[in-house]
């Protein structure tokens, strides 16, 4: 204990002495005096030593600082006129914030400013590993980001795949612990994956991951990604992220660079971030129909280049009028393509006897541009636990979409030319409105208010134009106390829809959310969660187009598809053995107009496709995620998810012969790291799901992994190796069956590859500037959060 009061009084002296030069005077400035004294607010007493900093308003910089006499006094001299915010702390105390208003020629007197003693936070569980320190609280966890994390990680991506239940397959679709429908935010303000992947992977200070959204997140969002930056910086910064494949057969890139340039109260920044895949693929298809009194089949074999590039341009600004004022605007352009150009071969047999062959060539053409603009604004009243926010954001997507197909050789003229083409529009607008203020010691207030317009159309179809407008209203209570914390909360959401200028669905829900959490002790804590939510149809599965897939199968959307309904229910259970994090859920989902794919054989002999409301669906399961350290220089962070699926279809998809089924499947996953000497470090991942049925279709695809090496020199550059499923030749990236009582239908697709790929990549970063202290506004403290592991 004497060796940290000697090296906090070691401390004092030196900002004593740095606060003395603060406040030399400078020629030309009336300067104005601040004392006061610093008490113990239980014992009454003076705190001698403790530290007194004076802060400026709109950037939070260091004006003066002192520290009080054994007496507890202290003396802040040579202050400028205006206003400021006065910041009190002494060991073993929590920090005190106070305004002060410097009137000039005029001293300013605080009195006695009380410190309360710092007691430990009961309703949180603070887990430290070897790779990450993990923090449970009432309706998150947060993973802090540390040197072993980021020595293994170039983007914001690559530090989302170290985080337990986060998945990314091949083409960088994200899922949190199995669900899709994520919501992604930076700093609380709403972005999306395209914007993580710019993001240096060093300027990420800590995840928190919301696996069951309260009453504030839209009813369809599944879970929420909340990434927390460093604190910004003055000058410029940035960074260059480049890759190169070293085989022309796969090309698998994902370049990114990032300029900002920062003042005391702006912030300008714009960057970019691509993603590029150019790969072989075999795709085959094999359909059975069957008759009263034959068997028709059609196989086909087809073989292209996948020609897959998007190129995202971002922009923005922040600004920092004073501290309570923040503004935010930030925009995106992306244009963007997914080709599939090669040859096809078809055969058809009746009764096992080849009647039918042709050979074609296949050209897509697709076209897509997508464009967001948002405007963000966050006002801190006087209670800085008191906040209200606005977020208008307008979202605009323009495609022509066209497949070709010319046959070169045919013995049918069943095999005709064929070309497939959309030209879909959507326009969307929304205005989001977040409240949240203290109502006593012990509870908490959450309110808000969201509208959006969105119009969907097809320019190719002139008779299919899809409005649609949604508006919700929030409110939520949370208390916490020591070892309990309850937040309960009720969304009302209600939607019209209109096809072709006529109403055609009205919609309006009542969406309850109640969350539980009890601290069983130190070590050991139980959340329970209960929430309903909504999940309404998009633009092409509402989008009534028939595509010609090949003679024997059309696709289409269905304009009457309904809104799907879900209640679900959570039971968590977190344990830290030693230094170890383990999360374990037990869950419980019952879905209401399921929307899934259905298939049949219509009128005219061949199979439809389409999205269709199938019935009812019950899903119960267990789940792990975990962060354990394995030894001083490997961590490992497993996911697994057993899942149990039954459904009870409804009276219009029996007519074609579906029945109901169970089924059992797991969804699995994990990352590795290892750290050497001399800042070389290894990487692992790997997930895998097993095949699973959804009322009608079974889906499945091989098990994916990669293996990466990273070199550090001197912090600003990176140099790595990866390689990704190598040894296989070919990765199948989905198999999907389908049955009906007069059909079956199979499909797969395969991805060559080389015998061990290899993608190259470098990192580069700059910063010409300064970091800003940054202060904690929500809680009015400084963020003294530990930003390395051990």
């Amino acid at each position: 204990m004497n060796f940290y009061w000697k090296s906090y009084k070691e401390i004092s002296i030196v900002l004593a002495i740095a606060a003395l030069l603060i406040n030399l005077p400078v020629n030309g400035q009336v300067k104005q005096r601040i004392e006061g004294f610093v008490t113990d607010q239980s014992k009454e007493q003076p705190i001698p030593f403790a530290t007194v900093s004076l802060h400026n308003i709109s950037d939070t910089a260091i004006i003066a600082g002192t520290m009080s006499n054994m007496e507890g006094r202290f003396i802040l001299s040579q202050v400028p006129e205006g206003r400021y915010f006065l910041r009190v702390n002494f060991i073993g105390f929590e920090p005190r914030m106070q305004m002060v208003d410097c009137t000039k020629g005029k001293s300013y007197n605080t009195g006695k400013i009380p410190l309360k003693e710092e007691t430990v936070q009961l309703e949180e569980t603070l887990v430290v590993g070897e790779r990450i320190k993990a923090k449970t609280t009432t309706d998150k966890t947060t993973f802090f980001v540390n040197k072993k994390m980021n020595d293994v990680s170039n983007t914001g991506v690559d530090i989302l795949k170290h985080i337990p239940g986060v998945h990314l397959d091949l083409i960088h679709n994200l899922s949190l612990e199995g669900h899709r429908n994520v919501l992604i935010l930076v700093n609380g303000k709403e972005r999306d994956l395209n914007f993580v992947k710019q993001i240096n992977a060093r300027k990420i200070d800590k995840v928190e991951i919301i696996r069951a959204p309260g009453s504030k997140y839209d009813a369809n969002v599944s879970g929420v990604l909340n990434i927390i930056l460093k604190e910004k910086e003055t000058g410029f910064n940035g960074h260059i992220y480049a890759e190169a494949p070293t085989s022309e057969s796969e090309i698998y890139l994902s370049p990114a660079y990032s300029l900002n340039y920062g003042n005391r109260k702006f912030n300008f920044f714009t960057s970019y971030d691509g993603e590029i895949t150019y790969f072989d693929i075999t795709e085959e298809n094999r359909r059975k129909l069957f008759d009263s009194s034959k068997t028709r089949e059609f196989q086909s074999i087809l073989n292209v280049r996948q020609k897959n590039w998007s190129h995202n341009f971002h922009y923005g600004m922040d600004f920092f009028l004073n501290e309570r004022n923040q503004f935010n605007i930030y925009g995106y352009y992306n244009p963007y393509s997914q080709e599939h150009d090669g040859d096809i071969e078809m055969q058809v047999r009746h009764e096992e006897l080849v009647t039918d062959h042709a050979l074609a060539d296949k050209e897509d053409t697709d076209k897509n541009y997508k464009t967001f603009y948002s405007l963000y604004y966050k006002h801190i009243f006087s209670n800085p636990d008191r906040e209200l926010t606005f977020d208008l954001s307008y979202y605009k997507l323009k495609a022509d979409n066209t497949t070709h197909y010319t046959y070169q050789t045919a013995t049918n003229n069943s095999f005709r030319e064929v070309v497939n083409r959309v030209k879909p529009r959507q326009n969307s607008a929304s205005l989001r409105v977040d409240f949240t203020s203290p109502l006593a010691k012990k509870v908490k207030l959450d309110a808000g208010l969201k509208g959006k317009r969105r119009v969907m159309k097809d320019e190719n179809t002139s008779n299919f134009e899809y409005h649609e407008n949604t508006y919700a209203a929030y409110v939520a209570l949370s208390y916490n106390s020591s070892r309990m914390s309850l937040n309960a909360g009720l969304r009302a959401e209600g939607s019209t829809t209109e096809w072709e200028k006529h109403a055609c669905n009205n919609l309006n829900s009542l969406l309850p959310h109640v969350r539980i959490n009890y601290k069983i002790n130190k070590k050991q804590s139980i959340q329970m969660n209960y929430r309903r939510t909504i999940t309404r149809p998009n633009i092409y599965q509402l989008n009534p187009y028939v595509s010609v897939i090949d003679p024997f199968l059309v696709q289409k959307g269905n304009p009457e598809l309904q809104s799907q309904i879900a209640h679900q229910f959570t039971i968590d259970y977190t344990v830290m053995p030693g230094n170890n994090y383990i999360s374990t859920r037990f869950f419980y989902h019952r879905i209401s107009n399921t929307i899934n794919r259905l298939t049949f054989k219509n009128n005219s002999g061949v199979l439809e496709t389409r999205p269709d409301n199938m019935g009812k669906m019950h899903q119960y399961g267990i789940q792990l995620t975990g962060a354990i350290k394995l030894s001083k220089a490997i961590t490992f962070s497993p996911f697994f998810k057993l899942l149990r699926s039954q459904s009870q279809i409804n009276d219009r998809t029996r007519q074609y012969g579906i029945t109901n089924s169970e089924d059992w499947s797991y969804e699995s996953g994990c990352s590795a790291t290892v750290n050497f000497k001399k800042n070389l470090a290894a990487s692992f991942l790997f997930q895998y799901n097993s095949p699973r049925t959804d009322i009608q279709n079974t889906r499945n695809c091989d098990p994916l992994y990669f293996l990466s090496l990273e070199k550090t020199y001197k912090k600003n550059l990176n140099i790595g190796i990866r390689t990704g499923i190598p040894f296989t030749k070919s990765f199948n990236y989905f198999t999907c069956k389908t049955e009906g009582y007069d059909f079956h239908s199979h499909s797969k697709g395969n991805i060559n590859i080389s015998v061990f790929p290899v993608w190259l990549h470098v990192r580069f970063q700059f910063n010409t500037g300064k970091k800003v202290k940054r202060i904690d506004r929500e809680r009015g403290k400084t963020d003294n959060t530990p930003k390395k592991g051990f």
